[in-house]
């Protein structure tokens, strides 16, 4: 079989084989090559030591020079070039104490993370599979290459990054591979924020189906595990508050923020359950204390302050009704802002798909209207935030208003005019502003 390689990592293993080293693309490249996806990356795995890459290579840097890694770039393309190494003891579950270089591409292949992930290609040789990395790759297996239990110990991320790989692959773990995966998942308390969280990235950002994230939830997320144990008596609904989190974070569209807060939009729901007197199950103001607990959550994943900070706005409106007119959006609008009413409704659409879809079809057509309404808004040359004013805080400051007063009076001119566009002149907004003042 030959491989579809991009020119520029096809010229850098080429310089190392034409200068009489070993070398091997491997990893997610030669896997998602021969699942029949475009890799985003190209890893290449060498007898050269670090020393003699960097010699082969002005354009590089020393990405991890101490594990034997060296990033080269061509045509200003990164490719990452690791020397055949085996690792001796990890005491951190982490990193190996020492790195030793191998001698050929069968003894690095022995401390690779996963069978599918243990490939090995050039254009002389071919695919080079000493693990039975094609057929797992067939099959839709996760498999640890060696023992299981070992690899998790020696490196507890490859826990994340095997549940990140069953998520996305949409793959099975092998028996074995799962028992050392659950018996270790406790490990993953020594794994750093950072580490988590692009995993998490990667996993939110596919699209893929989050249920394998069940099986460490327990130590990673334990408000949304708890949350798997929360039914939803209620007609709307079909799945406990668990599922329906996963499964909404699923749908939701590409952006970030919108992904994590599908994900934790509801954990505070069974803080607030409640049952009527007819069995149904309410669940009021769950969206606050879902934000206070989505808050403590960010904080530990490190998220950077957009992200959070976004994140936290869409989880604690996302009940916010509204309606599919103008004023109802422009009202939004004044208050928030375009880019946010856009994820405010991504987020909501995922929240309906993940629902009973007996009853999804109203709740959609009133997001597509409400979208629809949206475009007419921005199209016309309505106003609909405090800039839109035909007046500015200059104008209300020489009327005597106070600096604290300032901005209380504008957004009281902008209610007015969103109810009433004609009002949009700096002559009768001026007027309003001193009746105001006046009442004041």
């Amino acid at each position: 079989m030959k491989l579809s390689i991009p020119t520029y990592a096809e010229n850098v293993i080429n310089v190392l084989l034409n200068n009489g080293y070993s070398a091997y693309f491997v990893g997610g490249a030669v896997r998602d090559s021969l699942l029949g996806n475009t890799p985003l990356d190209w890893d290449v795995t060498t007898s050269a030591t670090p020393d003699q890459v960097m010699s082969l290579f002005p354009r590089h840097f020393e990405t991890g020079i101490k594990h034997g890694t060296v990033t080269v770039l061509w045509d200003n393309k990164p490719v990452e070039i690791t020397t055949f190494r085996v690792d001796s003891d990890y005491s951190d579950n982490r990193h190996p104490e020492q790195v030793v270089f191998a001698k050929n591409f069968a003894e690095d292949v022995k401390r690779r993370d996963f069978t599918v992930n243990a490939i090995g290609y050039n254009h002389n040789e071919g695919i080079v599979d000493l693990v039975g990395g094609q057929e797992d790759l067939k099959a839709g297996i996760i498999r640890c290459v060696g023992n299981p239990d070992t690899r998790f110990k020696e490196d507890a991320l490859r826990i994340l990054r095997g549940i990140r790989l069953a998520s996305v692959l949409d793959f099975q773990f092998e028996q074995n591979t799962k028992e050392a995966l659950i018996n270790n998942k406790h490990l993953l308390k020594n794994i750093s924020s950072e580490r988590i969280r692009a995993e998490m990235d990667k996993m939110l950002m596919s699209d893929r189906s989050l249920k394998p994230l069940y099986d460490v939830c327990d130590v990673l997320f334990p408000e949304l595990y708890a949350c798997f144990s929360c039914e939803q008596n209620n007609k709307h609904h079909i799945y406990d508050v668990g599922t329906h989190s996963l499964k909404a974070a699923q749908y939701a569209n590409g952006d970030i923020a919108v992904k994590y807060a599908a994900l934790f939009h509801d954990i505070g729901k069974p803080a607030v359950l409640s049952t009527d007197e007819e069995g149904v199950d309410h669940f009021y103001n769950h969206e606050l204390f879902s934000e206070e607990m989505a808050h403590e959550i960010f904080n530990r994943l490190k998220l950077d302050n957009k992200t959070k900070k976004e994140a936290l706005m869409l989880i604690k409106y996302h009940s916010r009704l509204i309606e599919p007119t103008e004023k109802s959006v422009k009202k939004f609008l004044s208050k928030t802002s375009e880019e946010f009413l856009r994820k405010h409704l991504a987020l909501r659409r995922a929240d309906v798909l993940a629902q009973n879809s007996q009853y999804s079809a109203p709740k959609l057509q009133q997001i597509n209207e409400i979208e629809e309404v949206l475009e007419n808004v921005l199209a016309s040359a309505d106003a609909f935030s405090l800039k839109d004013l035909a007046v500015n805080g200059k104008d209300i400051m020489e009327l005597g208003a106070k600096n604290s007063q300032i901005r209380f009076i504008l957004n009281r001119l902008l209610t007015a005019v969103i109810d009433n566009q004609q009002l949009n002149t700096k002559e009768k907004l001026i007027e309003m502003a001193k009746n105001i003042l006046n009442c004041r």
